[in-house]
């Protein structure tokens, strides 16, 4: 026979087993999270919360910092990122181009940090690693190394830099993963230059394959899309915006083999320079007009051309080409016309500013 007193819960044990059940419920909603989701974070909810923005350095000579007046393809690299919404955060100690500060495109909060200069090589950057990478904590590097490095050093050489510069980072941060560019080849250099590269790009590609933190962009070997310097540079060298474009296809794609962003379309497309310049005065003189465009310089043109167009739109004089800030046309006579200017640097020939207009007579 069970006493009813035994058979009675106390209060005290009423209690605790409430607490329990409650503590349960708490639990529940954590319990159900999916694993994919608690790794990245999770999505924004009701608590405002973003995912930790992942820090990506560029490390390169010219062909990464860009000179002024350029996109660049870290641009690129951006663009695609922030369309699809990757919370990222360029970082380096640097936000410079060759030449000047005049990027030509900074829309979608686009963040020029970077830790590239122009003509540098290993020898320059393995001396800074550590600082650079106690300083800015890189999630990813971008190593965009070798091209100067291939006028004096063979492949050998330069893949063992690879090398040093991958375990000095490393041995700071075990955790940094890398995108190694393919160095591009030149139309301009010795043949045995561009040999080296390749070899390079033979040996990054075995690097990458015996380390999963280490990722190859393929700019040089990836097929019918591959880099043809005559058609994606300007000076058989330097990127065009097409060039740009065709560089961060591939460390977006590495980036994705990374699974650090999400599969996109095709990054690499035909792309014109646009320096948008216009005059900053313009003086007529009888049928003889002469525009003043001081900023020519800020975006490395070499050369303009100033275009008249009458009211139709329709080009009816143009200025021969000058390295000079004045530029002289003759229009065919009294009328109301609009000023467009032109800017070329090496082959490359950028689209008509926008219009100003002038009234001759």
């Amino acid at each position: 026979m069970i006493s009813s007193r035994a058979a009675r819960s106390s209060p005290a044990a009423t209690v605790v087993v409430l607490a329990a059940l409650a503590l349960l419920a708490g639990l529940l909603p954590l319990l159900a999270t999916p694993p994919a989701a608690a790794a990245a974070g999770g999505e924004p909810g009701a608590s405002g919360r973003q995912a930790t923005p992942l820090r990506v350095m560029f490390v390169g000579d010219s062909i990464t910092q860009g000179r002024s007046g350029d996109t660049t393809y870290r641009y690129w690299v951006w663009r695609a990122l922030a369309q699809q919404s990757v919370p990222v955060r360029f970082v380096g100690p640097t936000t410079g181009l060759r030449g000047g500060e005049t990027y030509l495109r900074t829309d979608l909060g686009f963040q020029t940090a970077h830790a590239a200069a122009g003509g540098s090589g290993y020898a320059d950057h393995l001396p800074l690693l550590r600082k650079r990478v106690r300083a800015h904590r890189p999630d990813v590097i971008v190593l965009g190394l070798g091209f100067n490095d291939a006028r004096a050093h063979g492949a050998a050489e330069i893949l063992a830099d690879v090398g040093r510069y991958l375990r000095r980072a490393w041995r700071i941060d075990p955790r940094i993963r890398f995108v190694l560019n393919e160095v591009t080849t030149s139309s301009v250099t010795k043949a045995f230059t561009n040999t080296r590269r390749l070899e390079v790009d033979r040996g990054l590609r075995r690097l990458a394959a015996g380390d999963d933190r280490v990722q190859v962009a393929r700019i040089v070997s990836r097929g019918p899309r591959a880099w043809v310097p005559e058609l994606h540079t300007y000076d058989g060298t330097h990127p065009t915006p097409t060039g740009e474009t065709s560089i961060a296809h591939g460390v977006l794609r590495a980036l994705q083999r990374h699974g650090l962003a999400p599969a996109a379309g095709r990054v690499f497309t035909r792309r014109d320079w646009d320096p948008g310049l216009v005059p900053a005065d313009v003086a007529v003189d009888g049928v003889d007009v002469t525009a003043t465009v001081p900023a020519w310089r800020t975006v490395s043109a070499r050369e303009l051309q100033v275009l008249a167009l009458d009211e139709a739109g329709g080009t009816v004089a143009s200025s021969a080409w000058t390295a000079a800030a004045r530029v002289s046309v003759r229009v065919p006579g009294p009328g109301s016309y609009t000023l467009r200017v032109v800017a070329r640097r090496g082959t490359m020939t950028g689209v008509p500013g926008p219009a100003t207009p002038v009234v001759v007579g």
